[in-house]
């Protein structure tokens, strides 16, 4: 091969690219050469995640779908409680379970069995997300221990739970407490829980005054702050 033909050979892109593939595979080969046990154990991982996600998300939807069915045959079976419970049993870590209990505090407040539903509906020890459910199984707990008149204990369970709330329902969870404060006989309390209330909702309300697109915010607040001024009210007469 002449020496120009040569030049132009050792200066062509595609084979400049395919000595960089080469050299670069032979750092790869080398590394693993000198490194067996951890390039190995790196492969290892590789095809676990590879074939773990996918499974482990079918895994999942047979979960649900599982659930979905115990559920609509406990809904009209005789066997309620042993159904609901297997769900509970079976599926406890999925949030989708919290329906399980849900409706089984039901059945055991329709049957007299307040204890029974008072000890299913605290899941502060399954370390759930807040959702929808968390806060419906708090807010179902509450509402049972002020019908057997526990507010101390009451305060206690939302103030243990308080992090189960959806961020947007955290408003009510404060209402209930200065509800709970002032049935408890601790008006200063719940007046201090009050007013701390109404000071931000000022602040939130003339701040998003300002932008158009928080009309919707406005309103809601507004509507919060109505709700504390309320009971502040009430308070002050001592009627609440």
């Amino acid at each position: 091969m002449k020496q120009t033909e040569l030049e132009k050979k050792f200066s062509d892109k595609k084979f400049l690219k395919k000595n960089e593939f080469v050299e670069l595979m032979g750092r790869v080969f080398k590394a693993f050469q000198e490194n067996r046990a951890l390039m190995t154990g790196l492969v290892v991982i590789c095809v676990v995640l590879a074939l773990g996600i996918p499974g482990y998300k079918y895994y999942q939807k047979q979960q649900y779908k599982a659930v979905n069915e115990l559920m609509y045959e406990a809904k009209n079976s005789l066997k309620k409680e042993a159904l609901y419970q297997q769900v509970i049993d079976q599926y406890g870590s999925l949030q989708l379970s919290l329906m399980a209990r849900i409706e089984l505090a039901d059945y055991y407040i329709e049957n007299k069995r307040d204890d029974d539903a008072l000890n299913l509906l605290d899941i502060q020890s399954l370390n759930f997300s807040p959702s929808l459910l968390t806060t419906t199984v708090v807010l179902k707990k509450l509402a049972l221990l002020k019908k057997q008149e526990k507010f101390d204990d009451a305060l206690a369970y939302l103030e243990s739970h308080k992090d189960l709330f959806l961020e947007k329902f955290e408003p009510q969870a404060k209402l209930y407490k200065a509800r709970l404060l002032w049935l408890s006989k601790k008006n200063d309390q719940a007046k201090t829980v009050l007013t701390q209330m109404k000071l931000g909702l000022e602040n939130q309300i003339e701040m998003a005054k300002k932008d158009q697109d928080k009309s919707k915010e406005v309103a809601e607040n507004r509507q919060v702050l109505k709700e504390v001024n309320d009971q502040l009210l009430l308070i002050e007469l001592g009627l609440m």
